[in-house]
């Protein structure tokens, strides 16, 4: 019995059923529904083809979110290796406001999360930062042990024009993960990779974490898991 067609016994002859139609980018999303917010004030709306979360201002630095402590997430369930890719984008209007406080400092970030239940994590996200009057777009890949070792490495730069969306790409390959993200989703530029000690089984989703300027809003959407066959 293959995966696209059901076999039925119809007045003791055999028919083939009309091909399962594939799931939508909604369906997809919408599985991301055990939703975790450490802090309980972020908001999920799931709007068609689109995953919206709002996270209010929060005096945690934007940064835990990197390792996955304080972010709020819709995630699910995984088994063995895994590639998943998203969408975020970030309206230009809704994203944080200057805080000459915290120049230089993170002041939202949206990305791609994965951790078992031990708590080792993995989160590669699209981070926005104020640096001298200017906003500048950055792409973080981080790794924190159950034991609190963390690393991190990514890339940084000027916002291009009126571009607010970016794809970013999360892959386990047995004890391997590493990450990327793109423009396109076409052509990725790589993060690098991290050995993790995960079971066959962890979390995977999305995650978003916001500083203590403003509301930040974030839009998820071209959500995908996929996995070998």
């Amino acid at each position: 019995m293959t995966r696209t067609a059901v076999l039925a016994v119809v007045l003791g002859g055999v028919a083939a059923a009309a091909p399962v139609p594939p799931e939508t980018e909604g369906q997809r999303l919408r599985r991301l529904g055990e939703v975790s917010d450490p802090r309980g004030d972020a908001t999920f709306d799931w709007a068609g083809d689109e995953l919206r979360v709002s996270v209010p201002a929060r005096r945690a630095p934007v940064e835990t979110i990197f390792l996955g402590s304080t972010g709020a997430r819709a995630w699910r369930e995984v088994g063995g290796d895994f590639t998943a890719v998203v969408r975020v984008s970030f309206p230009a209007e809704l994203v944080p406001g200057r805080d000459p406080d915290r120049d230089g400092s993170v002041v939202a970030a949206a990305g791609l999360v994965a951790a078992d239940e031990a708590g080792e994590t993995a989160t590669v996200v699209r981070g926005l930062c104020w640096w001298k009057g200017r906003l500048l777009e950055g792409f973080n890949f981080d790794r924190m042990t159950t034991s609190g070792e963390g690393g991190g490495r990514g890339q940084a730069g000027l916002l291009a024009g009126p571009t607010w969306a970016a794809y970013l790409r999360l892959v386990r390959d047995g004890r391997r993960v590493r990450a990327g993200f793109s423009r396109d989703g076409v052509e990725w530029t790589d993060l690098g990779e991290y050995q993790v000690g995960w079971p066959d089984r962890v979390k995977v989703g999305v995650i978003a974490g916001n500083g203590p300027k403003a509301r930040f809003e974030v839009t998820f959407d071209r959500y995908g898991v996929t996995q070998p066959k």
